[in-house]
């Protein structure tokens, strides 16, 4: 009832359990956190993430790489739209100045393999930076391509 209450009034809650009867407040909490190497499958379920031992620093961890998943996959859509628009612009004035595309299908394509697969490379190998968990908390209504990113 508290974990409900407290979502009810606004607040954002995680609740961390290990047994069946954590269950409904797992399920019920915005990050529901299963613990240890001694739980249940039913607790995991109903959990959002899996901790395998008990220790709290790794929720700290956790949450590092969450932030850090998230902005990196800002970062690779923000690349994309700027790689691909400026094709297709690029594509769209030479046709309607000269006539013809300057890339045919196979070009294009072999365009954006190279791009996505550096881009993916470089992206998944840059290690999480220690000031991820300073920044602002994400609001819960935020989308994944903000105006900034339109820009």
């Amino acid at each position: 009832m508290f974990v409900a209450a407290l979502k009810k009034s606004g607040s954002s809650c995680a609740y961390t359990g290990n047994r069946i009867n954590d269950c409904l407040c797992l399920s019920e909490a915005n990050v529901g956190f299963a613990m240890g190497a001694n739980c249940n499958a039913v607790t995991q379920s109903h959990s959002d993430i899996a901790l395998l031992d008990a220790n709290f620093a790794s929720v700290k961890n956790a949450a590092k790489w969450g932030r850090y998943i998230f902005f990196n996959a800002r970062k690779f859509i923000q690349f994309q739209l700027t790689v691909n628009i400026t094709c297709l612009m690029f594509v769209l004035f030479s046709v309607s100045t000269v006539g013809w595309s300057p890339f045919n299908v196979t070009q294009l394509l072999w365009i954006n393999l190279i791009l996505d697969v550096f881009a993916a490379i470089a992206l998944a190998t840059e290690p999480p930076h220690p000031t991820e968990l300073r920044k602002e908390r994400l609001k819960q209504k935020e989308t994944l391509i903000t105006t900034v990113m339109w820009r």
